[in-house]
């Protein structure tokens, strides 16, 4: 589902989609939410990182906020496993109006609670653990791939970047054009659900970018929609092995933020989420020259768990994704 804090035109459809698991408390369960942010100790280097003081059991799948805070630069961060050798990093671009420019990736701790973290500038690129998932596996990958027709859902085949027959995958999708905004989405296929985003432009020398959950079919295919196909670029970044649960997607829904400058409650029932689920949030920002602070998290929770997005430019939104519990009422907490 998207968080927005403005009506949005028929062109820009938004999703939800959902992990069924657990008892939605944000107890003990498969997923547990947290809001934990550090830095790196170097430049310019893959660093490991202990996560065990943040509660992360050993072999649990880590959900984590990548931030670049600079104004004016592009500045490179990701995660990746401990003793991986792949680049797993983004050239995000600058934060401005005050915000931040995050993307959203998940990673598997190893049996000390540890993953390794890339920050091209230690003062400048944050992370934010959002969460983790225990009872489950994830394997990581760093495999681009484009779409090969602009402005149209096409089938993609993923065998080739890593994917198998009936996986939940990850992917990232950014928009490298300097100047404009560009739609781009993914989804699974035969879905008739138009679950894309206008990303906004990019700058600075960096990219745009968001991260999706979607599923392969038999076939290991899904679709894919680029508004330009030498301007969005897909990266799969992962998959689960072992899935947390039964993955369900949704789309073409959305809900705006109330009240503003503060926690609500929101049912979300009627968006087509069900009861003790644990739902994946596309949170947008899209004003033009200015930040907004969003976020989710369950009802009752004390963490402040939300990130500042830097203003939406050239038309598009600024994104990020955190997942959230979903209680036995389908509430949850928004900001």
């Amino acid at each position: 589902m998207c968080i927005r804090d403005s009506v949005v035109g028929d062109d820009t459809p938004n999703l939800v989609v959902t992990l069924n698991q657990g008892d939605g408390s944000g107890g003990d369960g498969p997923y547990v939410e947290t809001y934990e942010p550090w830095s790196a100790t170097v430049d310019n280097a893959w660093e490991t990182v202990d996560l065990a003081p943040f509660g992360v059991p050993a072999n649990a799948v880590v959900e984590v906020a990548v931030i670049n805070s600079n104004t004016g630069k592009e500045r490179q961060g990701g995660v990746r496993a401990v003793g991986s050798t792949l680049e797993r990093r983004f050239d995000l671009h600058e934060g401005e109006a005050g915000g931040v420019d995050a993307v959203t990736l998940h990673v598997q701790a190893d049996a000390s609670g540890r993953i390794q973290h890339y920050a091209e500038k230690k003062a400048e690129v944050s992370f934010v653990l959002l969460g983790y998932w225990t009872e489950a596996s994830y394997v990581e990958l760093f495999a681009p791939f484009s779409a090969t027709a602009a402005n149209s859902w096409i089938s993609e085949g993923v065998a080739d970047e890593g994917l198998g027959p009936n996986q939940i995958a990850e992917v990232v999708m950014q928009n490298i054009n300097g100047g404009a905004e560009r739609l781009a989405g993914v989804r699974a296929t035969g879905s008739s659900i138009n679950r894309r985003f206008d990303l906004h432009e990019a700058e600075g020398g960096g990219v745009d970018a968001v991260s999706l959950m979607v599923a392969t079919d038999a076939a290991s295919t899904i679709e894919a929609y680029a508004e330009n196909t030498s301007d969005v670029v897909f990266y799969v970044v992962g998959f689960w092995s072992t899935p947390p649960g039964t993955w369900t997607e949704l789309g073409g829904t959305s809900a705006r933020s109330t009240p503003t400058a503060a926690w609500g409650v929101k049912n979300v029932a009627s968006l087509g989420v069900p009861a003790s689920s644990v739902t994946q949030f596309v949170i947008t920002n899209d004003t033009i020259g200015a930040e907004n602070t969003a976020g989710a998290r369950s009802v009752g929770s004390s963490q402040d768990r939300f990130v500042d997005l830097q203003e939406a430019e050239a038309g598009g939104s600024d994104l990020v994704t955190m997942h959230a519990h979903v209680d036995t009422n389908t509430d949850v907490e928004w900001y």
